[in-house]
């Protein structure tokens, strides 16, 4: 599990306070087992073009924050997970999720 040419760690955290600090504090204990993680990604992301109400906006303008937030907290690349309308289940889902992904560039 050390091993970085066979395993690789990368966290899960939605862009919000409590998530963030929660995984921040899983990558200092996997790094003091010698275990280093190779990003996280930000997951349940939204897109301006997703909100159309004040709730939306405000979870936008949130996500936004948390998100330049994680930025100044990892020293890894941080990938933005976009909402999605379903949950991802089935090779073709997480292939599909997984081809959104590679066509973006890490957000830091």
């Amino acid at each position: 599990m050390k091993d970085p040419a066979v395993t690789a760690f990368f966290l899960v955290a939605y862009p919000e306070f409590t998530p963030l600090h929660e995984s921040k504090r899983a990558a200092d204990d996997l790094a003091r087992v010698g275990i280093n993680i190779q990003g996280v990604l930000l997951n349940h992301v939204l897109q301006p073009e997703d909100y159309n109400g004040e709730f939306a906006r405000a979870r936008y303008a949130m996500q936004q924050f948390y998100l330049h937030k994680a930025a100044s907290m990892y020293n890894v690349p941080l990938f933005a997970m976009p909402l999605l309308a379903s949950e991802v289940i089935g090779i073709d889902q997480v292939d599909a999720l997984r081809n959104v992904l590679m066509k973006k560039t890490a957000i830091v």
